[in-house]
């Protein structure tokens, strides 16, 4: 089994990026990639699945920062959904992600 993230499209509806066990810098093409599917399709919507997300790494966390940055004059809602006990501590405590759903 591989430990990849994954991101699939739905047009005019929202795109899910499915995160890895551990979200780290490995994963950052495919945020980049997400973001731009999102703007080219007119998406309102993005979803950052971390269910299966037990460990993220500061880089991880940088990539969340970036997605935020990306987005931030767009009107584009992120959702982090799913989320490990831990993880959503981690999240929930970090000023960084305010704008974020995080459930």
């Amino acid at each position: 089994m591989t430990n990849t993230t994954e991101s699939s499209g739905i047009p005019d509806e929202k795109i899910i990026i499915h995160a890895a066990k551990t979200l780290d810098c490995s994963a950052q093409g495919t945020f980049v990639e997400a973001c731009q599917c999102a703007r080219q399709n007119h998406i309102q919507v993005m979803v950052v699945d971390l269910n299966a997300t037990q460990n993220i790494r500061a880089s991880g966390l940088g990539i969340l920062l970036m997605l935020s940055k990306k987005m931030e004059y767009s009107p584009f809602k992120i959702q982090i959904e799913n989320c490990q006990p831990d993880v959503k501590v981690l999240l929930s405590e970090n000023r960084l992600f305010s704008g974020f759903s995080i459930s």
